[in-house]
């Protein structure tokens, strides 16, 4: 099993040119630049990395706010809503498998995600079992459904 830990300082540059098919390189360089986004809490940045008729799914305990599924829209809102009060974010992704189709334009990511937020002075940690479908579009690799399961 493969096992690539991406944090914020790793392959943060952007690809310098467009794909013709998924690759783990250009998979992982994805992950690189969300990641970067999202901890500098770029809603922007995070959502171009989503094709525009993404679907996200996240199952949650009740006391979290329970199951949700989301379009790009509603998931904007979810994280300009929710990076409002965060003093601090950081994100770690462990992708664990990489199934890539045999024309090279989609492919199936599994991953353990761990957030680490601050708000007002607490710090609070999650994880969460993602499966990603990634597509290539328009020679870019974009998340295309997102099915998460937030851990206990």
């Amino acid at each position: 099993m493969k096992t690539l830990l991406l944090c914020m300082l790793l392959l943060g540059a952007p690809l310098a040119q467009a794909a013709d098919r998924l690759t783990e390189e250009n998979i992982g360089a994805m992950y690189a630049q969300l990641i970067a986004a999202a901890q500098d809490k770029n809603v922007e940045g995070v959502l171009e990395h989503m094709s525009d008729e993404v679907r996200i799914r996240i199952q949650a305990p009740s006391a979290m706010g329970g199951d949700m599924e989301m379009d790009k829209r509603q998931y904007r809102e979810l994280l300009t809503q929710g990076w409002d009060g965060v003093d601090d974010y950081r994100l770690e992704v462990e992708i664990q498998q990489i199934d890539i189709t045999a024309d090279g334009q989609s492919a199936s990511v599994r991953d353990l995600t761990r957030e680490t937020l601050r708000i007002q002075g607490s710090e609070v940690e999650a994880s969460t079992l993602e499966t990603a479908t990634l597509q290539l579009l328009d020679g870019k690799v974009k998340f295309s459904r997102i099915d998460g399961i937030i851990q206990p």
